[in-house]
């Protein structure tokens, strides 16, 4: 599997993401991904749950390389990683991030777990689907949050199960050096700490970490960086000051590493920005 692998012939430039938000429901927002040939890295702080609208793509989720094509929704939970190649054909994919106190509030306190793979379940696309609707067409926060509720409810019914245990769950190694770079998202870190914390050898924590989670430490690192700079971002923070907080260099290290990650920049992305939607012909590559 070659996921990251632009698609053969398909033109970078077709590619599209739209940022979808409603006034007073700051615990969701939503992105529209058309024609995307590159491959995906995120690292999630929110739950995601994702609609394939069009096309196909391949994702590695959990140390397990799976497919998606129309019609699939898959659900992702917080902090963990996951990997998206090009999608295939005429490409498009709803992505709704959701905040954990948001389904918190939704499920009476209770946070859900969800198995890894697509679902094929036509019910909660069409909440999904329903759901973006009423977000472009600027519904109220009450039938926002009662169409989000009823497609969380279908996705917990259908994908929902018992956090895994035994040989199946994540290893008590990778779970510390994940909960040590959620701790370093914005300060500095070396390998060499990192390793001697977790009383490895480098190259050892390196294949471990990339075995379970499906992208190195540094990876990772940088996708919990550019994870919180959205939360900073949508509080329509300057984009210099949301770099200088998380530990970037300057503006345009955060800038390259944000739109590599979710095609779009910082300064589009944020409440304020001029566009809330971003097409890579209007910038270059």
């Amino acid at each position: 599997m070659n996921v990251g692998r632009p698609g053969a012939g398909a033109p970078e430039e077709t590619e599209s993401v739209s940022v979808l938000r409603v006034r007073g429901a700051d615990g969701l927002e939503a992105l529209d991904v058309r024609g995307s040939r590159r491959c995906w890295r995120l690292v999630h702080e929110r739950y995601c749950v994702s609609l394939m609208l069009a096309g196909r793509t391949r994702y590695r989720y959990r140390g397990r390389t799976l497919a998606k094509a129309r019609g699939s929704v898959t659900v992702h939970e917080p902090g963990e990683a996951y990997v998206a190649g090009a999608q295939e054909g005429v490409g498009r994919a709803l992505v709704f991030f959701l905040r954990p106190e948001l389904v918190a509030a939704l499920t009476g306190g209770a946070a859900p777990h969800f198995r890894p793979g697509p679902i094929e379940a036509p019910d909660v696309a069409r909440a999904l689907a329903g759901l973006a609707g009423a977000m472009r067409g600027g519904g109220d926060r009450f039938e926002i949050e009662a169409r989000l509720g009823e497609a969380l409810a279908l996705a917990i019914d259908r994908c929902g199960e018992a956090p895994p245990r035994g040989p199946g769950a994540e290893p008590r190694l990778v779970r510390r050096v994940k909960a040590r770079l959620q701790d370093a998202a914005d300060t500095p870190i070396s390998l060499e700490a990192l390793a001697r914390e977790a009383r490895l050898h480098p190259l050892h924590l390196l294949r471990a970490f990339r075995d379970h989670v499906g992208i190195p430490p540094h990876a990772y690192l940088i996708g919990l960086r550019v994870a919180r700079a959205r939360e900073l971002l949508c509080r329509d923070l300057p984009v210099a000051s949301v770099a200088a907080r998380l530990g970037f260099t300057d503006q345009s290290h955060l800038t390259r590493h944000f739109k590599a990650l979710l095609g779009i920049t910082p300064g589009a992305y944020r409440p304020a920005g001029r566009s809330r939607a971003w097409r890579a012909s209007e910038t270059g590559p």
